[in-house]
């Protein structure tokens, strides 16, 4: 037997031991305590504990305990925020540089179709800034040499609108080398085709009156980001060559 006390009114007793942690009942103040498994007498219901579960040996697998996760974890380094921000910051960078490195090279026509118009606007400084860092000045000698039938060509327009039409005649991405055709011709309904039809329906046009269209040899490398860089020396020569005749 195991002498008590009531926690609330103090009457004296005593329970068997098997009494220990029950729910026990004070026959004068009617108060429910228990006694838990150290013999302490406390008030309230007392505290029924989990029967341990079971470990079930399972071939090839072990199942942690709470308690092993709580180690775990604890055991497991601190990350702070500053060190994680530079993590995704690496991978970020990282991710940024392979894109970079392994992106297709710019497309040849629509690199020649921007460059023509640029050439219709009269934007030099453009052009300049897409040629070849040895090839700038041959740029400027080209623009020089071919602007000028530009303006002719205009005062026939009768004004500076013009639609562009571009051919690539090659481009090899692995030689980095790359060769379009650029034609300038009028805005409108009264462009190259409309007035090659109306000189050959006509007795009274001449051949001069036709418009004919700014014809632009444009030449191309590639450098190492796979940009199509304007190779100066080449398209300056391409227009200052003189035709081969083709009679017999």
């Amino acid at each position: 037997m195991i002498d008590l006390a009531c926690p609330s009114c103090g009457r004296a007793g005593s329970i068997p031991r098997e009494k220990i942690n029950t729910r026990l009942t004070c026959k004068k103040c009617h108060s429910v305590f228990h006694v838990n498994t150290t013999g302490r007498t406390l008030v309230g219901e007392p505290h029924v504990e989990s029967p341990k579960a079971e470990h079930h040996h399972h071939e090839g697998l072990h199942l942690p305990s709470f308690e092993s996760l709580d180690g775990l974890t604890e055991s497991l380094p601190k990350v702070s925020l500053r060190s994680l921000g530079l993590g995704v910051a690496a991978i970020v960078v990282v991710g940024g540089l392979f894109m970079f490195l392994t992106k297709p090279p710019q497309s040849l026509a629509d690199t020649a179709l921007r460059t023509a118009e640029r050439f219709a606007d009269d934007d030099l400084v453009y052009l300049k800034q897409i040629a070849t860092t040895e090839s700038i000045d041959d740029v400027v000698r080209w623009f020089d040499a071919v602007h000028p039938q530009l303006v002719k060509n205009r005062e026939q327009w009768k004004g500076r609108e013009a639609k562009i039409q571009v051919m690539v005649i090659g481009e090899d991405p692995k030689l980095g080398k790359g060769e379009a055709q650029a034609f300038i011709y009028p805005a409108g309904p009264a462009g190259h085709v409309s007035a090659i039809n109306s000189a050959v329906n006509s007795t009274t046009t001449t051949a001069a009156s036709v418009q004919q269209p700014v014809d632009l040899r444009l030449h191309w490398v590639l450098d190492r980001k796979g940009t199509w860089k304007l190779d100066g020396v080449q398209t300056f020569q391409a227009a200052t060559r003189p035709l081969l005749s083709s009679t017999p």
